[in-house]
């Protein structure tokens, strides 16, 4: 998302780190990317209610996210009311810079088709038409909007679309469990695994290995 917008505009990165088992790498894999970027500013804040609260198997190390089911009516990793927390937090801080637009890497066409079994419901267009409608509501009169200029690009595009404007993948960091190298089982790694490989590009973040075998398998049918 930096890649593509940091041409266009002055951007402000903001992380929010919810207490996840892969929460401490996802915030190095944050660091690194801003280093590599360069020139952009950066704010870090956590939400720990999540993690306190919830039973959900991303937060619980004593649950198996390898057996996930891929294709289940909501993906494993979907966490009910996080993306919401989240984006009410970025609102504060864009209030705070004095931003207009708050950018959020959803994609509502993961693996190239609408009618995707496997869809969170807050990565829907409709989630952020009604999202900025209770936002005017929220903060009368300022121009403030959430948009998300990857929502119509499956994971494959997007990684096509990193690659040409040299995102810095090796720094990225997608496996839902935390651990110094993705564990390539997990639904994280799966869909990771299939975008670089519907994309026909190595994944330098695994050395280049096209996982988990379940990604090949899918595009070979």
């Amino acid at each position: 998302m930096t890649a593509l917008e940091r041409d266009r505009c002055d951007l402000h990165v903001l992380h929010v780190q919810t207490g996840t088992r892969a929460s401490i790498v996802e915030q190095v894999a944050f660091e690194r990317l801003c280093e590599s970027l360069g020139g952009t500013q950066a704010t870090m804040t956590s939400l720990p209610h999540f993690a306190e609260l919830s039973r959900h198997p991303l937060f619980d190390a004593r649950a198996s996210l390898a057996d996930s089911d891929i294709n289940a009516a909501v993906p494993p990793g979907y966490v009910p009311g996080l993306l919401p927390a989240m984006l009410n937090v970025a609102v504060t801080e864009a209030i705070r810079v004095g931003a207009h637009r708050i950018l959020v890497g959803a994609c509502e066409s993961p693996r190239g088709t609408r009618q995707t079994p496997s869809m969170a419901p807050d990565q829907a267009k409709e989630f952020y038409q009604v999202f900025n409608e209770l936002l005017a509501i929220m903060v009368p009169g300022a121009t403030l909007s959430v948009a998300a200029p990857l929502i119509d690009l499956s994971y494959a595009e997007i990684v096509k679309l990193g690659h040409r404007l040299h995102v810095p993948f090796e720094h990225t960091w997608s496996c839902l469990l935390g651990g110094s190298r993705p564990c390539n089982h997990c639904p994280g790694c799966y869909d990771r695994a299939l975008g670089f490989v519907q994309a026909g590009l190595a994944d330098p973040a695994t050395d280049g290995a096209q996982r988990p075998t379940q990604a090949r398998q899918t595009t070979s049918h």
